[in-house]
């Protein structure tokens, strides 16, 4: 679905529909990033062990680290798809070697996809955002980088009437997926409640390459599953 933005100096956006678009973040139609190459957009805080966003300031327009936001990439893979047992798991990526990273294989007996190891990552990543923006109440812009179109189309377009009025799919069987996103919808409320704005960012799969590769390390080495990864962030 397109996206518009409401005017030329404003990040909020709207869709083909008319309907406002709160919680999608789009670089391209902000007016202090959309100048910006993803490569010289994301920077790695290495005393805090977070990524910011950079943008032009608005008075002076020169190019700066926006030290209010906060970018974690969130990530999921599996294992033996084509046959039994399959495994997945999840992770969050906060930067190279950041203490807040985590991975971890999905639990049984959820539905080992990448789907659902995706959707457990961004209801987790909720906690740890949770502990870090305590600590540091500057962060009050939260950009949740996601290459799975599926979770952002849900959590950002769809709306959440249909969690609690849909929860059987099309084959009449009860979706395991409608509790957990119910429960993420919460905690963007929470979020909002706080003061502290949390959008889904869509990137690919290859600016995302950083994250799965944190994810893969749960499926290879599972008595290690929580750990810092010390791959060097390079978002292009």
């Amino acid at each position: 679905m397109k996206v518009y933005p409401i005017s030329v100096n404003s990040e909020e956006l709207f869709d083909e529909r008319g309907n406002i678009v709160e919680r999608l973040f789009v670089p391209s139609l902000s007016p202090l990033h959309r100048t910006i190459q993803i490569p010289e957009l994301l920077v790695y805080n290495q005393q805090e062990q977070i990524v910011h966003l950079r943008r032009h300031n608005p008075q002076t327009r020169v190019l700066e680290t926006d030290r209010s936001s906060l970018v974690v990439h969130i990530g999921s893979v599996r294992r033996y798809r084509h046959r039994k047992p399959s495994r997945a798991s999840w992770c969050m990526y906060f930067g190279p070697g950041s203490d807040w990273n985590e991975c971890r294989q999905l639990q049984q007996p959820f539905e080992q996809t990448r789907i659902r190891g995706v959707i457990e990552a961004l209801y987790l990543a909720f906690s740890t955002v949770s502990s870090i923006t305590c600590a540091h109440p500057e962060l009050t812009n939260v950009r949740i980088a996601c290459d799975s179109w599926y979770l952002v189309n849900v959590v950002a377009f769809r709306g959440w009437g249909w969690i609690d009025e849909h929860t059987w799919n099309s084959s009449r069987v009860y979706s395991p997926h409608n509790s957990r996103l119910a429960s993420i919808n919460t905690l963007f409320i929470n979020f909002d409640c706080r003061g502290i704005n949390v959008k889904m960012w869509f990137i690919t799969r290859e600016q995302n390459r950083n994250a799965h590769r944190l994810a893969y390390q749960a499926l290879i080495d599972p008595t290690d599953q929580a750990r810092r990864s010390e791959y060097s962030y390079s978002p292009s």
